[in-house]
């Protein structure tokens, strides 16, 4: 949104340099990563139905007050509030898709709500096209006009999910008692139910943050968060300098971000790459947030590795501001090595985390290793438990809860 406000005027009515710009660009990240593991962490505590749309109702109360705002300061404040509330919100509803889907149906949901952030993405050039015609509306701009009903928009949405989001399967109003028990024995098949227990402690974000897989997810995440974003932000301006008038360029951002299918001098074939980088990046987020979240227990460290994804694409958006400098218009050659670079060793670091996970799993299978890895639950068992039976519960639930996807009865999903 920022990147159509920014070609239909914004720049120039607040009298922002080059600088000022990449700099409020920045100011969204640095509340957006700092609030995202928090967020992930107390998601189960307030509950979905009210989290979730209270942030996006915020997120498009704000949005709306980025229309008023007349100078660069202003400008940044408002940019820092956003980000405080925007950056929550994808991880929380991938946690919380986690939830109501089995480890195997999960990657298809979040590519599902991940096509609707292209779709959204599309659908915002061409609304801003038709917004930017409001330029003297009201006395407004027409890149206010884009914040304010942009925002008014999110707001309205954020406002329905209090009434339309249920926490947990068995809350879901749409559904007959019968459909939840299903579902919830469904879920519990695929997830030890332990594994949704237990209280908070901080060594399961040490824990989360530490462990190989997530550490591999993350590197994948920085590579793909500093292609993603330099796209979602830069699109409008890399189409402006290639030679097409301001509300041409809205409607022309329209194609890659809703394209999924296909160097010269020729503008029309630098545009046209932009459908191939679009239609690659945006494919690799759905796949790494089910990765990390499929191969993450228990609940706290499956919330804490969600969010810390979100946390490194966004490090990478922070990068990507800074990797469009105007000089380079409109090829940015440079920038676009370095985005190659990355997403080749964004592959290689995939096919590396793969191999590890396969590894994990054959060590797994090693009697010795079960052994070592169980014996400490169940020699501390005390001694006094009421029968054989309830010693091997406890020893199996404390087993379950500490060791998390660590356990050797857990296999990753390759």
């Amino acid at each position: 949104m920022t990147g159509n406000a920014k070609i239909a005027g914004l720049e120039a009515d607040l009298g922002l340099t080059d600088r000022q710009y990449k700099i409020v660009v920045t100011a969204l990240y640095v509340p957006y990563i700092l609030s995202e593991v928090p967020a992930n962490l107390i998601l189960r505590h307030v509950g979905p139905r009210w989290f979730l749309p209270t942030i996006l109702t915020v997120w498009g109360a704000i949005t709306c007050l980025q229309g008023t705002v007349t100078n660069f300061s202003g400008l940044l404040a408002a940019r820092f509030f956003l980000g405080m509330v925007e950056g929550p919100m994808l991880p929380c509803i991938v946690l919380y898709l986690s939830s109501f889907y089995t480890r195997q149906e999960l990657s298809l949901r979040i590519a599902a709500f991940f096509t609707s952030t292209s779709l959204a993405g599309a659908f915002s050039g061409l609304l801003a096209a038709g917004l930017s015609k409001m330029d003297g509306v009201g006395g407004k701009s027409g890149w206010q006009w884009i914040f304010i009903l942009e925002g008014l928009l999110t707001f309205v949405i954020g406002f329905s999910g209090y009434f339309l989001i249920p926490s947990t399967p068995a809350e879901a109003r749409f559904l007959t008692e019968e459909e939840k028990e299903a579902i919830t024995a469904h879920i519990e098949r695929d997830r030890p139910v332990l594994l949704n227990g237990g209280h908070f402690h901080l060594k399961e974000v040490g824990r989360a943050l530490i462990s190989p897989q997530v550490v591999m997810l993350n590197i994948i995440n920085f590579f793909d968060g500093t292609t993603i974003f330099g796209l979602a932000i830069f699109m409008p301006t890399i189409v402006n300098t290639l030679g097409f008038p301001p509300i041409r360029s809205q409607l022309l951002t329209v194609g890659p971000f809703a394209a999924a299918f296909v160097g010269t001098n020729h503008r029309f074939t630098l545009y046209g790459s932009l459908f191939l980088t679009a239609s690659g990046v945006y494919s690799i987020p759905p796949v790494s947030c089910a990765w990390i979240s499929n191969n993450s227990e228990p609940h706290y460290r499956r919330a804490t590795a969600i969010a810390s994804t979100a946390v490194f694409t966004n490090c990478g958006g922070i990068l990507s501001t800074w990797l469009f400098p105007a000089s380079e218009a409109p090829k940015f050659r440079n920038t676009s090595i370095i985005n190659l670079v990355f997403i080749l060793l964004l592959g290689l670091t995939a096919v590396a985390n793969g191999l590890m996970l396969h590894r994990f799993n054959k060590r797994k299978q090693d009697p010795a290793r079960r052994q070592e890895l169980l014996a400490p639950y169940f020699e501390s068992v005390k001694a006094d438990s009421e029968s054989d039976h309830s010693r091997t519960e406890e020893a199996n639930k404390r087993a379950w809860l500490d060791l998390g996807d660590k356990h050797p009865d857990f296999k990753y999903v390759l």
